[in-house]
């Protein structure tokens, strides 16, 4: 089964050409880079990848992810992030999407996701036929909505279904404000929180149920994987801390080709042919 992962951070050891932010969240050296990207693909049959760029390591400066992208078009794309209070950023955005950018991270700045600089972003990434990654808390699921309405032909992703944790499980009012989302036939959940929301190490069993529930209420159709690459990273308990990963990238993997019960079909839509249709077609 051809797999596409649609969540792995890049970074680079070239700290000359791609500057850090100050005080970057970094992976152990020798990993997260095209090269070790490379080699984890070819480890675990993956087919192509999604590189999102690195926030934590370089703010706004999305160079690094959009050369990658560049000199990896035979198996990759990229998403972007922009700082929706540069009034440049639209036009850096049409910029990347130049370059092989197909898809937009956007987070929620000075507690809102609905500045007009996030209104002009949604605008041209309709304009440009781009995602758009919401990364946010269930709490700005209503603001999500308004601009789903709104824009309601452009494909969104909500990122790690709003943060979604074990304690999230049977009902909080977090799972239901995310699964009341469902409603709006253009938002799609990515489900790499069964890993990342887990309090166990693989085969992350607190969140399987979770997951179970996500993928029923949008389908499979609207559900895709991504890893969190670097593992390393950004699979430990506390990613501040230099501990061990609850589960490594084949683990992660594994969580969706065997640990859970799904149909052939749901597999393939969630490994492939929903991130097929969003990042590569």
């Amino acid at each position: 089964m051809p797999v596409i992962d649609t969540h792995a951070h890049i970074y680079s050891e070239d700290a000359q050409t791609y500057p850090l932010r100050e005080n970057p969240l970094l992976p152990p050296q020798g990993t997260g880079t095209l090269t070790h990207m490379k080699q984890t693909m070819r480890d675990n049959h993956v087919n192509r990848i999604v590189m999102v760029h690195t926030s934590t390591a370089y703010h706004w400066d999305n160079r690094l992810v959009a050369d990658m992208v560049a000199v990896s078009r035979d198996f990759a794309s990229g998403v972007c992030t922009l700082d929706p209070s540069n009034p440049d950023s639209p036009m850096l955005l049409e910029h990347y999407a130049s370059l092989g950018i197909k898809g937009l991270r956007l987070y929620v700045v000075d507690n809102t996701y609905e500045s007009a600089g996030h209104y002009r972003l949604w605008e041209k990434c309709e304009e440009l036929g781009l995602v758009v990654c919401s990364l946010m808390n269930p709490p700005f699921l209503p603001a999500l909505a308004r601009l789903l309405k709104k824009f309601s032909n452009v494909p969104t992703v909500l990122d790690h279904c709003a943060n979604l944790t074990a304690a999230d499980f049977p009902g909080s009012d977090n799972l239901k404000a995310v699964l009341d989302m469902a409603q709006y036939s253009n938002l799609h959940a990515k489900v790499s929180f069964l890993v990342t929301g887990s309090q166990e190490n693989y085969p992350c069993q607190d969140t399987h149920q979770l997951g179970y529930q996500i993928i029923e209420t949008f389908g499979s159709r609207r559900c895709l994987w991504g890893s969190d690459f670097p593992c390393e990273l950004w699979l430990r308990p506390d990613v501040t801390k230099n501990t061990l990963p609850k589960a490594t990238y084949a683990q992660h993997l594994r969580i969706f080709t065997h640990d859970l019960q799904l149909s052939r079909s749901a597999r393939q839509n969630i490994l492939h042919n929903t991130a097929q249709k969003l990042f590569f077609s």
